[in-house]
């Protein structure tokens, strides 16, 4: 007679703070940078997320603070080609440094997938509507306050209709990755014609 294990899955605002805390128990000590790769990178699967941990805690000396160094190195995450590097030159308005990353993005789907950069920068621009809407608690926003001016800055660029806009992009490119309603197109020029859309608010 076997038991049934249900699992729900882990919100998102609640995703960092997992980390933390595995880590914590892990007695391993890790940079908000860190924690925010893994987080945008490996997503919420929580196991995924687990063995990457207790791989950086077997090649990293327990004294030693884990950075987005480590996470380049042993897990394989660029730290300066990814779904979080994305975000922010998209939030400050860098449209050649956008544009970069997604060139690196393409060429690499199978460590970044399309449905996880989309995911994330839909959470990151609903992130910003909730700054406009409810203000900038961490807690609220689930954002490390690490972070944080970051997300005040780029949401002092954008008004609330032109983040609804940017989120109604989104989820037109996630369609098209799907090939729901349009014709079919590759991962790059979905990208492309989402940034352009994202930079033409």
């Amino acid at each position: 007679n076997g038991d049934l294990l249900i699992v729900k899955p882990i919100y998102e605002s609640k995703l960092n703070p997992w980390i933390e805390s595995q880590a914590k128990n892990l007695k391993m000590n890790i940079s908000p940078v860190a924690i925010e790769l893994l987080a945008t990178n490996v997503g919420s699967n929580l196991s995924g997320l687990d063995n990457e941990l207790k791989k950086l805690k077997l090649l990293i000396s327990e004294d030693v603070i884990i950075t987005e160094e480590h996470i380049e190195k042993h897990v394989g995450i660029s730290k300066k080609f990814n779904s979080f590097e994305l975000q922010k030159a998209i939030g400050l308005g860098r449209f050649s440094r956008a544009f970069q990353i997604i060139q690196y993005l393409n060429k690499n789907t199978k460590e970044n997938p399309l449905i996880l950069t989309l995911g994330n920068l839909h959470s990151y621009f609903l992130k910003l509507l909730l700054i406009k809407a409810v203000g900038s608690d961490p807690k609220i926003l689930g954002i490390n306050p690490f972070f944080l001016n970051e997300y005040k800055v780029a949401a002092k660029r954008f008004n609330m209709l032109q983040i609804t806009l940017a989120m109604d992009h989104i989820m037109e490119a996630d369609l098209k990755s799907k090939g729901i309603n349009y014709k079919s197109l590759t991962s790059k020029e979905i990208l492309e014609e989402l940034l352009l859309k994202l930079f033409d608010l």
